[in-house]
């Protein structure tokens, strides 16, 4: 976990993982599944984002 200011963030994953694998050697083009892209300073937008029913998958950048 990351801890910041007395906040801990833990992700999480669910799903079976075998078939999920398979389909993204073979099929799935991950780059169509991502809504959007936010840097870490764009948190708050980043998360109203994916909030949206429309959204699949947003993604927070975390670079150095």
């Amino acid at each position: 976990p990351i801890v910041i200011d007395e906040f801990t963030i833990v992700g999480s994953r669910c799903g079976p993982f075998p078939p999920a694998l398979r389909a993204l050697s073979s099929w799935i083009s991950v780059e169509a599944l991502v809504s959007a892209r936010f840097p870490l300073e764009e948190g708050l937008r980043a998360v109203e984002a994916a909030s949206r029913p429309d959204a699949l998958k947003v993604i927070l950048l975390c670079r150095t």
